[in-house]
């Protein structure tokens, strides 16, 4: 049900992340539009296999061995579940840790029971929260995406897991052509009131895009008038390096999150 009293009520939104074929994964182009928001989406980010299964598939085939499996996002569940269907492989029962609430719903959607979720939706949320601070002899796995960062990784190998990361899905940039790069720059010059980040990723594809047109300003220059508004303190930080602002960073580190920084930046503006 839209909400026409939202202060989101036709404000004209981009959505950058990559599209994705779970509800959970499509949940800010779905929360924007419930608030009244036009959305538009430019998937800047490219989904795919990994570049070798070897590593995810030699982890899957011992999985039992595991005390702890990690998932940071519905992609990462997803992949690997479908990874374990194509090896026919059943899914043993360990314990489950998620970054986030939505990747915990979405493994709950699955029937794979939660664990352990941190109160800070973030990888160091969940490495500074994990249930056992001695994690000596503690074997952990993590499917992941290579283009992301290690904290997880190291935080928990700093307290003495032995943290086994395999690729499970690829992400990167989608392809860049001037006509992207072109329609980027007249959505940003006239048809927009908002863009949205949910990664340091997006951003930097985001003007890697843009970095097509041989600008010579910062974005936030260039675009005074568009609203940025981001997921998280990197994300943030990274929009504030490359692009010239963040706007809105959204409070909780969800997609509900941001739109509710959102619908409050524009009541008090």
């Amino acid at each position: 049900m839209m909400e026409r009293r939202s202060p989101l009520f036709g404000k004209r939104v981009l959505v950058t992340r990559a599209f994705m074929p779970t509800k959970s994964e499509n949940e800010l182009s779905q929360r924007l539009g419930d608030s009244g928001a036009i959305v538009h989406e430019k998937p800047l980010l490219s989904i795919g296999p990994p570049s070798s299964f070897e590593d995810l598939d030699r982890a899957l085939n011992q999985i039992d061995t595991f005390d702890w499996i990690v998932f940071a996002s519905p992609r990462a569940v997803s992949s690997t579940l479908e990874r374990l269907n194509f090896l026919s492989l059943p899914f043993k029962k360990t314990k489950i840790a998620a970054v986030g609430k939505s990747t915990a719903n979405f493994l709950k959607d699955q029937g794979i029971d939660v664990d352990f979720y941190p109160s800070t939706f973030s990888a160091q949320g969940l490495v500074d929260e994990f249930p056992s601070q001695n994690l000596v002899g503690t074997r952990i796995f993590w499917p992941r995406t290579l283009a992301g960062e290690t904290t997880i990784h190291d935080g928990l190998s700093t307290r003495g897991a032995h943290v086994i990361m395999a690729e499970s899905y690829s992400s990167g940039i989608v392809s860049q052509n001037e006509n992207l790069a072109l329609e980027l720059d007249r959505l940003m010059q006239s048809e927009l009131d908002i863009v949205t980040f949910t990664s340091s990723q997006t951003v930097r594809n985001f003007v890697s895009v843009l970095e097509l047109q041989k600008m010579d300003q910062k974005l936030s220059v260039r675009y005074p008038h568009v609203i940025v508004a981001v997921i998280g303190p990197k994300t943030a930080q990274t929009a504030f390096d490359i692009y010239g602002r963040a706007d809105v960073v959204a409070g909780e580190y969800t997609i509900e999150g941001l739109v509710s920084s959102l619908k409050r930046h524009f009541e008090h503006g």
